[in-house]
Parts: C-alpha cells; structure tokens; sequence
C-alpha cells in the first residue's frame, strides 16, 4: 500500500497575458504548498500547468503515486493564504495514510471542505 500522496498544483491558475512569467497566483500558491509540506515525507508536491479548473482555481490534485487509490482534484484556494496550502497537505497526508483515498468527511481540515471538484477512481484497481 502507498504511504506517499502527490500533491499536483497548477501554476498557471490566474495566468494573465502581461504577468511576468512565473508570477501567478497558482505559482504563489504551489510556493506556499512545497514549504508547508517540508517537513511531510507523506507528500510530495509537483507542479503542472494546467489542471483546467480556470473558473475554480487555484487548483490542486492529490492521488497515490501507483494510481491504486482514489485521487481527488480541488480548487477555489487563496494563494495568499497559507492556512489554505496547510489545509492541502494536512488533507494528502490523511490520503497517504488511508488505505483507500476516502477519508471521513469529519476528518477533513476546515479550509478543504466546500473545494471538491472532482473524485476520481483509481487508475489501477
């Protein structure tokens, strides 16, 4: 069983035509992710660009690495909110743990519940 989660953000929420490249808000908020999971080896976080979840970003993805659990995509995160990229990896270090991706709802941490886009199944079953 994976004990491991990635965490797939999307930089290029918020992207605009005359941003400096690098500075978006989904940037910013793959930043604050990365440094509130150093200290997590039960996540890993990647950055992609694009999850295309424009109208709900910035947006985040968390799944196993061997695709045997469910994975899960969500969004509508303040980049400027650190308890938001708290919240994430506190939510993918439940998903690591799990032995399915399901977590108990009553568990969740506060600022991930309300942000579910999509569950998806998993890819190896």
């Amino acid at each position: 069983m994976t004990r491991l989660s990635v965490v797939t953000v999307c930089e290029s929420c918020g992207w605009r035509a005359d941003a400096e490249p690098g500075a978006t808000p989904g940037a910013a908020f793959a930043q604050a992710v990365e440094a509130a999971a150093a200290d997590c080896p039960a996540v890993k976080v990647e950055r992609f660009s694009c999850l295309m979840n424009c109208e709900r970003g910035c947006s985040a993805a968390v799944a196993d690495r061997d695709g045997a659990k469910v994975a899960y995509v969500l969004g509508q995160f303040a980049h400027d909110d650190a308890e938001h990229a708290r919240a994430l990896v506190a939510y993918a270090a439940l998903h690591a743990a799990s032995r399915s991706g399901v977590i108990a709802f009553e568990a969740w941490p506060e600022a991930v519940k309300g942000r579910f886009v999509a569950r998806l199944p998993p890819v190896r079953r």
